[in-house]
């Protein structure tokens, strides 16, 4: 028998390989967890300003004066909240939801009117006390201000995250 070379490795320098790859095993398996959920996190933001343009092409695409975008006598700002239901595979109004309905997602679209006379120097802002009430008349509006804010709920599963997105765009006549 040839007292030679040996071929493979001892018990000991294993366990010692496993020792130092281990932890480095360890460490890449948690960062592709860490890399999924952020996947998932910004395929949820994309849904999300997916909804919110679609929604304000819609209104985009009405008339000045169409019904939705009219704001009620007296009142500063018209806001509705819509609501996805998987089940019914529709959005329907926040207030018509049955008990145990779950809204994946939420649209809150909110319109103000202003005169011209309303808008600042920066071309972009005003201020509160600066809107019209609704039943103003038409000549005297001049601009709308919508916002189109989605929302995703808690109800897609446990996690799944609170992320808002909001868009605003200002009509003249």
């Amino acid at each position: 028998m040839s007292t030679g070379s040996h071929r493979g490795f001892t018990l000991l320098e294993a366990i010692l390989a496993l020792a130092i790859l281990g932890p480095a095993l360890v460490a890449a398996a948690g960062l592709q967890l860490h890399a999924q959920q952020l996947n998932l996190r910004v395929a949820e933001r994309q849904r999300l300003v997916s909804l919110a343009l679609a929604r304000l092409e819609e209104l985009r695409a009405l008339p000045f004066d169409a019904a939705a975008l009219q704001i009620r006598g007296g009142e500063l700002e018209h806001e509705t909240t819509e609501a996805w239901v998987d089940e019914e595979g529709a959005w329907i109004l926040e207030e018509d939801l049955e008990p145990g309905q779950n809204a994946r997602y939420l649209l809150r679209i909110r319109v103000r009117q202003f005169n011209i006379d309303g808008l600042r120097a920066d071309g972009f802002s005003f201020t509160i006390g600066d809107r019209l009430p609704g039943g103003t008349s038409a000549h005297d509006v001049h601009l709308k201000e919508v916002r189109v804010r989605a929302e995703s709920t808690p109800a897609g599963g446990a996690l799944r995250r609170h992320d808002v997105v909001s868009l605003r765009w200002l009509r003249a006549i």
